[in-house]
């Protein structure tokens, strides 16, 4: 294979390739350009994008060794380096998360949340507000009441942890949309205002740890933060847990907001999947102990909402040393983009890739070619919660089909926005009770 040092593209402009064009109308562009120039599409001098599976996995794979997650947060190579220096660190928060989400704490948790996930749909019922701001709150609340809520001092405090986890997530997303994180020498208001909502959200997980410590629990655990400190020796400092309980609290904020909203829409745009999901849910007796394998139609309809509605719908990976993607080099510093938007949709790999068809879940097989549906991201750098919110989202689903009415437009109906998330933008709306 002879190796080449500039992939295809627009031919753009100098310094900025296309990216003019891109930020115009990204998904449209990464469309048009992958049917005109192929798998491996040069966006600009730095970054390429790819739309091969293969690939795309194999970049995602190499992730903390080759490549750098979020980097456009990183204004140049010593940003990168300190990143680099910290990854032990960082990867040992998230095996954190991971231990905490792959529990027998995340059964108990499902269990309570079958029995009570009317009780909070009710706190966020109506039609009155964003749909998106919504269901963000709902499952903001799901992910902090598994993280501290499990003591009953500690479940007063639920809502105002919720509140600022939320603050954190909508303000850095804020920094992130309007490219403060690349300025090196102006001003940032936006990224100094998710600076202090980071810290603040610090100092209160922080407060959080030391008094739980300070009461010796020796139960069984009740929610993560008694795991983590369970798990800890006596002598450890709280900034391990502190931080596995902030990314926890934040990475799960947003994403399962945005495929909430989605599943939302979807429910009242698909009456047929609606009604087999109503019934389905009817079917199964909410008494604590349903297992999420009872609610095969349930399943099949988040995990197709997710095809279609990705809400990490562009994963970034930047290069730190040279390498290679197919026949084409890759230098340090260089951004590789991967669309699971744009993979989730190719009719290469999709029967009918543009319908919502749950029943393609429902066979034996997988429906996919491998590599070819990844709502979670893929690699090392998969998202730790990916259970957790898949269960999240099933539960939720059930009831809102079962004792609830979307009040929202048709999903073919609305504009999306693809600034951050992938979500639908403006759309005012939400769910109110069945009548009798």
């Amino acid at each position: 294979m002879v190796i080449s040092r500039k992939a295809p593209g627009p031919r753009g402009k100098w310094l900025v390739g296309d990216m003019d064009a891109y930020l115009a109308s990204r998904i449209g562009w990464l469309q048009a350009t992958q049917k005109q120039y192929g798998d491996i599409v040069r966006l600009g001098p730095d970054t390429l994008v790819v739309h091969d599976p293969e690939l795309a996995h194999e970049v995602l794979a190499r992730t903390n060794d080759t490549y750098l997650l979020e980097t456009r947060q990183l204004a140049g190579r010593r940003q990168r380096a300190t990143a680099q220096a910290r990854l032990d660190k960082w990867m040992a928060v998230r095996q954190g998360m991971w231990h905490g989400f792959a529990s027998r704490l995340m059964e108990a948790h499902l269990a309570h949340l079958m029995a009570e996930a009317g009780l909070l749909l009710d706190l966020y019922a109506g039609d009155d507000k964003d749909l998106a701001d919504r269901c963000r709150a709902t499952t903001g609340r799901l992910i902090v009441d598994f993280c501290i809520g499990g003591d009953p001092k500690h479940a007063a405090l639920c809502e105002e942890a919720a509140v600022r986890a939320d603050l954190l997530f909508t303000s850095a997303q804020a920094a992130l949309i309007q490219k403060e994180t690349r300025r090196r020498f102006r001003r940032r208001p936006l990224a100094s205002a998710a600076s202090a909502a980071n810290a603040e959200l610090l100092d209160f997980l922080r407060d959080s740890v030391v008094e739980r410590r300070s009461r010796r629990y020796s139960g069984a655990p009740r929610d993560l933060l008694d795991l983590l400190l369970h798990a800890s020796e006596a002598d450890d400092t709280d900034d391990l847990i502190v931080s596995v309980l902030r990314m926890a609290m934040f990475a799960s904020h947003g994403v399962p907001g945005a495929a909430l909203s989605w599943i939302v829409l979807r429910l009242a745009s698909e009456p047929t999947s609606f009604r087999a999901v109503r019934a389905e849910a009817e079917a199964c007796p909410v008494d604590g102990m349903l297992s999420l394998e009872r609610l095969p139609l349930t399943t099949a309809f988040v995990k197709e909402t997710l095809r279609l509605h990705p809400p990490q719908w562009l994963l970034t990976r930047t290069a730190i040393r040279r390498t290679t993607v197919g026949a084409y080099r890759i230098r340090a510093g260089q951004e590789v983009l991967v669309s699971p938007y744009l993979i989730h949709r190719d009719g290469r790999f999709w029967p009918r890739p543009e319908r919502f068809e749950p029943e393609r879940w429902m066979g034996n097989q997988m429906p996919y070619p491998r590599h070819t549906y990844i709502p979670f991201g893929a690699g090392p750098r998969i998202c730790p919660g990916s259970r957790l919110a898949m269960a999240h989202m099933v539960i939720l689903t059930a009831r809102l089909a079962a004792d609830y009415v979307p009040r929202v437009p048709h999903v073919e109906d609305l504009n999306v926005t693809c600034d951050g998330l992938l979500l639908p933008a403006n759309v005012q709306g939400g769910w109110t009770h069945r009548a009798p």
